[in-house]
């Protein structure tokens, strides 16, 4: 389920300064099933990949939130933004095993960029490109 989850999930394409987002990220799931699918992936990559698409669900949500008053809208960031916050803990527990005393303790993007770094992803204004995609 979840190959075809990132394979339709969303298709980032990253050209000098610009990202194009083919497709909203996670449509048709919930946070739930993220979950869930992650109590049996626990691998890094799986964390990294669920936390770049929430992370980015997140941010589009809360756009959506700022053009309209719609309280689903509301329940739905809540929701990711909850998804998100376990997914930065889960990251912070991993680091905190590292043997590297220098860890960001502010800024979600900064904490959490170096685990990212090492999965194949840097931080493009707010978004989480494959380090691959920039060559």
């Amino acid at each position: 389920m979840f190959n075809l989850f990132f394979n339709r999930a969303l298709i980032v394409s990253a050209m000098r300064n610009y990202l194009i987002i083919e497709r909203e990220p996670f449509s048709g799931f919930m946070p739930d099933d993220i979950r869930n699918w992650l109590a049996e992936n626990t691998h890094e990559k799986d964390i990294v990949l669920s936390m770049m698409i929430v992370h980015e669900k997140t941010g589009i949500l809360l756009h959506e939130c700022d053009e309209a008053n719609d309280p689903w809208i509301d329940y739905a960031l809540e929701k990711w933004y909850e998804l998100e916050e376990e997914l930065v803990e889960m990251i912070i527990k991993i680091l905190a095993t590292d043997n590297n005393t220098n860890h960001v303790t502010e800024g979600t993007q900064r904490i959490i960029e170096p685990f990212m770094k090492r999965n194949g992803f840097i931080n493009r204004d707010g978004w989480w490109v494959r380090i691959d995609s920039e060559q």
